[in-house]
């Protein structure tokens, strides 16, 4: 087995600085791992991915605004997802990374596609967790938050998501109300691990979904996507559900596999882990 590493730095990207976790065989090949949200940070993504290090060289860090890395931005003047391309491509290029594997969860996968839209030559793969081109799908996401939410998670779709998060401690709440729906089977130790020592930003949340998600849209770049791709779901997501979130990806993007983890929701390699990484790691090797 390869040794091992893990070592922690800031980079200072075009438009701030920005928190990076590096961890696992330094001679393997790259994978970028991009968290979800906006408004949390990697944190939830490790006790899985940090199980691929002995093979490759695993990078996480926190979107700008969010996590650890900077958060004194103008979010009055982010009106588009560029902020976080940008900053994607700074870190490859800062970090001299060849052939990348390009992995984003929910909202990272919708950073990874629009990076991918603008960089249709790049010689990297891409891994869509959970994500979507598109977010016009708003009818399906409230029968199904009727169908399994809470009269407290429920509350919180309806009312909360479509409102300023007021401050980094109103998010934790209202995020803390939604995320047992976001589980196939919420145990509390599942809940725990999504959940535990995160960094909350409501600031990056509203500036996401309150103005940057109502315009978000990547299907007419989907077809010219060059990247070899592998889309996830889980078969059990209420808010970026197979159908039709991951099957659009699968059957436009030219070069794609699809793979549906059983008994999974919104966060597959939490739920189902070993389920997650035998198709992950089978699909990389090929």
């Amino acid at each position: 087995m390869a040794a091992t590493h893990e070592s922690v730095q800031i980079l200072s990207t075009r438009s701030g600085s920005t928190y990076l976790v590096e961890m696992g065989n330094p001679q393997g090949r790259p994978i970028l791992v991009l968290h979800g949200g906006l408004g949390l940070d990697h944190g939830y993504l490790r006790p899985t991915f940090d199980q691929l290090g002995n093979e490759y060289r695993v990078i996480y860090y926190d979107h700008l605004g969010n996590g650890r890395s900077e958060r004194e931005l103008d979010y009055d003047a982010i009106t588009s997802n560029q902020i976080w391309i940008d900053q994607l491509s700074d870190v490859i290029s800062m970090l001299g990374l060849e052939r990348p594997i390009i992995m984003g969860h929910s909202y990272g996968g919708y950073l990874t596609l629009s990076w991918a839209e603008q960089n249709r030559d790049a010689d990297a793969e891409l891994v869509l967790l959970t994500t979507s081109a598109k977010l016009d799908h708003l009818d399906l996401v409230m029968e199904n938050a009727r169908k399994r939410g809470s009269a407290e998670s429920l509350r919180a779709v309806e009312e909360d998501l479509s409102r300023p998060q007021e401050s980094d401690e109103d998010w934790e709440r209202t995020w803390r109300a939604l995320l047992p729906m976001y589980f196939h089977d919420p145990k509390p130790d599942v809940l725990e691990q999504a959940v535990a020592g995160a960094q909350f930003s409501h600031r990056a949340f509203n500036a996401a979904h309150l103005r940057i998600v109502p315009t978000y849209n990547t299907v007419d770049a989907l077809p010219g996507i060059r990247q070899r791709t592998l889309v996830i779901s889980g078969d059990d997501d209420w808010i970026l559900p197979l159908d039709p979130c991951s099957l659009l990806l699968a059957s436009t993007i030219p070069n794609a596999d699809l793979a549906v983890i059983p008994a999974a929701g919104h966060f597959p390699f939490v739920e189902q882990p070993e389920a997650f990484l035998a198709v992950l790691r089978s699909w990389l090797r090929g």
